[in-house]
């Protein structure tokens, strides 16, 4: 009877403390040159956070991951978070070929269970923490505080309020990332979507999987540390973000499966026009495409990063209504300009 009460005792244990959060800690760190970040936000914290520890956690879930996430004395987050297969099951990127290990899930998306919780859209990986939680009708962005402090150190992480953004045409942040890409994204696919809801045979809802094929030229491997697994973070973090907005804005779901990714890591390797003309970029990049420039995965939609600075205000092109076609092709330049103010 005793070792049976033992039993009976261990096991509730057990269960009462896998039932608990696992809090994770951020420390505020005073940065000292707030110059340049006072230009983009009226207010902004600044945090050290080790992310290894936290993702290697949330690789030991498959769903209802329950974490607290404590940042200073200023956040306090009970988040309920599920993995977001955004990356596919045989994501290849042609650089790691040889890495034999399996690739880590890094989108999760989810819900803030505090008072006045709304959505959560959050990427992690070693030294990687990108995303947004919504809370009291707020949204609070998260992102590596060197993509807008050059040289800061990779556990330094800036937290800010999409209403603490200040409208400025040379600078831009994870939000205004989100509120671009939801909006040239929603252009890029509504027109094909919409006519897809219109057929009086797929009246019943539906998700829909649009594989996602990414390419990123030399200036987007200078811009995130000259490191390829730092660019393909940026890209599924901010694909990650965008992939809520199409859980709603149509009668079928659309889910992105990024299906590979390749970024060109020398001044020489470049596949494509050098021009700073977005007409001439994508019909380069649409003949490399199609010429097999992918290798032989399928894909739905191709989708070319870079930091250079476009011809005039241009900031991104697409052929539009084009899905899986030979014109599935779309160009990003790596800038925006309070692009919040355009969200869908």
């Amino acid at each position: 009877m005793h070792k049976l009460r033992l039993t009976i005792y261990f096991v509730l244990i057990s269960l009462w403390v896998q039932a608990q959060d696992i809090s994770f800690k951020g420390f505020a760190h005073h940065q000292t040159d707030h110059a340049v970040l006072q230009e983009q936000f009226k207010s902004f914290h600044i945090f050290q956070i080790q992310t290894d520890p936290i993702s290697r956690y949330l690789q030991t879930k498959n769903s209802n991951i329950r974490l607290e996430l404590e940042l200073g004395n200023q956040f306090s987050w009970d988040l309920l978070l599920a993995p977001n297969p955004i990356l596919s099951p045989d994501y290849y990127s042609p650089q790691k070929q040889n890495d034999s290990q399996p690739e880590r899930q890094k989108a999760f998306n989810g819900y803030l269970q505090n008072v006045g919780g709304g959505e959560v859209a959050l990427t992690v990986d070693k030294n990687f923490l990108y995303g947004y939680i919504e809370q009291n009708e707020e949204t609070y962005f998260i992102e590596p505080l060197y993509y807008l402090l050059e040289g800061a150190a990779t556990d330094l992480f800036i937290v800010y309020a999409q209403s603490d953004v200040i409208d400025n045409t040379h600078r831009t942040c994870g939000a205004d990332e989100l509120a671009y890409n939801k909006h040239r994204l929603s252009h890029q696919y509504k027109e094909q979507l919409l006519q897809e809801d219109e057929d009086p045979e797929k009246t019943i809802l539906a998700c829909y999987d649009l594989e996602l094929a990414i390419a990123s030229d030399f200036s987007m491997y200078q811009k995130y540390g000259s490191s390829i697994p730092n660019v393909e973070n940026h890209n599924i973090g901010v694909m990650n973000n965008v992939q809520t907005n199409y859980d709603d804005e149509f009668t079928h779901n659309v889910n992105f499966v990024i299906v590979t990714q390749f970024v060109s890591d020398c001044s020489t390797c470049d596949p494509w026009t050098s021009s700073t003309s977005a007409g001439a970029l994508l019909s380069s990049f649409r003949s490399w495409g199609n010429g097999g420039g992918f290798g032989a995965v399928t894909y739905d939609l191709a989708q070319l990063w870079t930091n250079r600075n476009f011809d005039g205000s241009t900031v991104g092109i697409a052929y539009l209504g084009v899905l899986c076609g030979n014109s599935r092709y779309h160009c990003l330049q790596d800038f925006s300009a309070t692009a919040w103010a355009l969200r869908v």
